[in-house]
């Protein structure tokens, strides 16, 4: 039975990714305006972290992989190579997931998604922490929608093991 219960999850987790998966464009307002509980670009404040950056030592394959395969590499969005992937593959291929982590977000081209020892300035932070609208160049809802898209933010302690690889490098 319990078996049936992780594939059922799994599912679920997979059709609610792919549902979630839009229009990266749609503005930060026109989410608030439809999605209860959601923050405007008016309301957004910058996340804070309380984390020790250097402990527990954080990788990608045992930290990293695993979040975003459970959240993202199920979806079209971005589990795919294509073109609808928004410029970030997040799937199956670790390698080539971590290398692509590291280039600049094509939303804002200014901004790494993964800027490694600097979590503050990785755009991949800013949409999992739905603070992005702090930064100037998003403001009125250019950057698009927090990750996972449609879902309810990642818990705290998931982004935190994010953000605490990011802290030591991003190796």
């Amino acid at each position: 039975m319990h078996r049936g219960r992780s594939i059922v999850a799994v599912c679920v987790l997979a059709c609610s990714a792919h549902l979630a998966c839009g229009d990266d464009a749609a503005t930060t307002a026109d989410i608030a305006a439809t999605e209860p509980g959601a923050t405007s670009a008016t309301s957004c404040e910058a996340h804070v972290s309380t984390i020790d950056p250097s402990a527990p030592v954080a990788t990608f394959e045992a930290d990293v992989a695993p979040v975003l395969a459970a959240s993202c590499g199920f979806s079209s969005c971005h589990g795919s190579r294509s073109a609808g992937n928004h410029g970030v593959y997040l799937g199956a291929d670790a390698a080539e997931v971590k290398a692509g982590l590291l280039k600049p977000s094509r939303t804002l081209p200014a901004m790494p998604l993964v800027t490694p020892s600097a979590p503050a300035e990785s755009f991949l932070l800013h949409k999992l922490d739905d603070d992005f609208c702090t930064l100037p160049a998003c403001a009125d809802g250019a950057c698009g929608r927090s990750m996972p898209s449609g879902n309810p933010l990642l818990p705290e302690a998931t982004r935190d093991a994010i953000r605490r690889w990011i802290a030591q490098g991003a190796r």
